[in-house]
């Protein structure tokens, strides 16, 4: 990671049937001047969100799709995790044309090394233990130069229907002082197959966001899914991007989600994870340390 970078795993999990989730990033960054830093994040959903942050003067971070281990420490809170992930899926690398992993834009790239997965270990929060067997988990990578300007992140599996999972992101950047319509990567197994989303040509189109729930038209090769999202006991954490700019962040980590797709509908009551990031926010956040 040259200077002015960054780079983020992150796991995101689900207790089976349960009312509990998970969301544990571990991450670099790299300012355009100064010393660089990791970061372990854990925030825990039970229902309500708690989260902590513990900044190192390492580069040293972050991690592998086949564990999660780390403590934060942060205003009194302590959290610790040891995970072990598995999965039979392969690893997605969302970005249509895959020249796009070698371009300059877009500044963040992304990939998918567990697009369906679980989780076994512990996670202790302040001083409450959570013994996790085999929760349904997937395992993200980030990494590049500046976070987009605006972005929707999901990803949602024990579905009822014919959907087993589906991963997702949308973005729009700013390019030469223009904001570009939605555009969004990812994929979803129905049944056997996995299907490509988006790409480049085929434009998303973001219907409704608010502070409680999305609704998304989503390109397929075949058509389009339609996707909506509710929203509930929702996280607001800040991201700072090399420069030292800002992105303001809502996370939930138990939505609803339903998809329509040819006439058939999908859905789980508490296995999605939901995402919204952008530059400008009136929301208050949690108060978490911030990379120099």
């Amino acid at each position: 990671m040259a200077a002015g970078g960054y780079e983020s795993w992150f796991v995101s999990a689900r207790e089976p049937g349960g009312r509990r989730a998970l969301w544990i990033r571990h991450t670099r960054h790299e300012p355009a001047s100064g010393a660089p830093s990791a970061s372990y994040w854990c925030t825990t959903f039970d229902p309500e969100p708690a989260a902590v942050k513990q900044i190192l003067a390492t580069d040293d971070t972050p991690g592998n799709p086949d564990s999660f281990e780390g403590t934060a420490t942060w205003g009194g809170h302590r959290s610790s995790w040891s995970l072990r992930v598995a999965s039979d899926e392969p690893t997605l690398r969302p970005l249509r044309p895959s020249v796009l992993y070698r371009l300059p834009l877009p500044r963040t790239k992304v990939e998918v090394p567990v697009p369906d997965g679980t989780i076994s270990g512990t996670v202790d929060v302040d001083g409450r233990r959570w013994a996790i067997d085999r929760w349904r988990a997937t395992v993200g990578h980030n990494w590049g130069t500046e976070h987009a300007e605006q972005w929707i992140w999901l990803h949602a599996a024990e579905f009822t229907g014919p959907v087993t999972w589906v991963d997702l992101v949308l973005a729009r950047v700013r390019v030469g002082g223009r904001l570009t319509p939605w555009v969004c990567s990812g994929s979803v197994r129905i049944g056997a197959h996995i299907f490509a989303l988006g790409g480049l040509g085929r434009r998303a189109r973001v219907e409704t966001l608010t502070d409680s729930g999305a609704t998304l038209a989503i390109p397929t090769p075949g058509g389009h899914l339609d996707i909506e999202v509710a929203l509930k006991h929702t996280a607001a954490l800040t991201y700072r991007d090399p420069s030292g700019s800002t992105r303001h962040v809502r996370h939930t980590a138990s939505a609803t989600m339903e998809i329509l797709t040819n006439g058939r509908q999908s859905t789980t009551t508490t296995g999605a994870a939901f995402e919204v990031g952008s530059r400008e926010t009136d929301l208050p956040t949690l108060d978490l340390p911030l990379e120099d």
